[in-house]
């Protein structure tokens, strides 16, 4: 009799596991199916679809903005820990991200190499994916990834805005401070403030002109590029 009444109890919790489980799984799976139907109407290719809809031919979206903090890195600091180039940009383009985004990569030609120091493109996240048709780069080239862009989807010319990301123009020489992996994929440590674009007289002007290093640049070399260097190679 009690082998039984055991049987029975045990027949029993496994079924209020069993309905449990698959309670959760039930909830797990709409919890899926919210977020896949939530990623497919915010997709670019629903966007495009939506602005073709409406006649439209070009859409503009709102990208991630990001509030870095001020970076208060300094000159010396960056010389020696980061790699800080003179270059210009080869070429650039757009690519679609996970459905719902766009990356914009620009390949740039190293004149002038001030420090080069590598390190690891980020310590706590892996180093983005090259598209394929960027793979080959010279070695003195390197290839640095920026959030946003413009693409073309189904015909539809579609925007990710891209925040307080920056912009580079062909053509144009500037002073980056990089972190430079080995595979020559950079990213800017110091965010914008390590930025410089340098003008055919050799003077440096900052993309953001608050930030610390800008004053430093003024007032140790009165911004001029060939003092820097000139300091650099004592």
């Amino acid at each position: 009799m009690i082998p039984k009444l055991i049987a029975a109890i045990a027949c029993a919790l496994l079924l209020v596991v069993l309905g449990a489980t698959g309670i959760l799984k039930l909830k797990s799976g709409a919890k899926n199916n919210d977020y896949v139907k939530w990623r497919d109407k915010n997709s670019l290719k629903e966007k495009a679809r939506q602005t073709k809809a409406e006649g439209k031919k070009a859409i503009t979206l709102p990208g991630v903005w990001i509030d870095y903090p001020v970076s208060d890195v300094k000159l010396d600091t960056a010389f020696q820990n980061y790699s800080v180039v003179v270059a210009e940009v080869v070429t650039s383009k757009s690519y679609p991200v996970n459905n719902d985004g766009v990356t914009t990569w620009y390949k740039f030609r190293v004149l002038d190499q001030l420090s080069e120091k590598f390190a690891n493109y980020c310590h706590t996240c892996p180093e983005p994916e090259v598209p394929e048709d960027l793979s080959s780069i010279n070695v003195d080239e390197f290839l640095l990834p920026t959030a946003g862009g413009t693409i073309n989807v189904d015909g539809v010319e579609v925007t990710v805005d891209r925040g307080s990301e920056p912009v580079f123009e062909s053509g144009k020489k500037y002073l980056l401070i990089l972190s430079l992996a080995v595979s020559r994929v950079a990213s800017l440590p110091a965010r914008s403030a390590g930025i410089f674009r340098v003008d055919e007289n050799e003077k440096l002007e900052a993309f953001d002109k608050s930030s610390p290093i800008q004053a430093e640049l003024n007032r140790r070399f009165g911004g001029d590029l060939s003092k820097l260097k000139t300091h650099i190679k004592r």
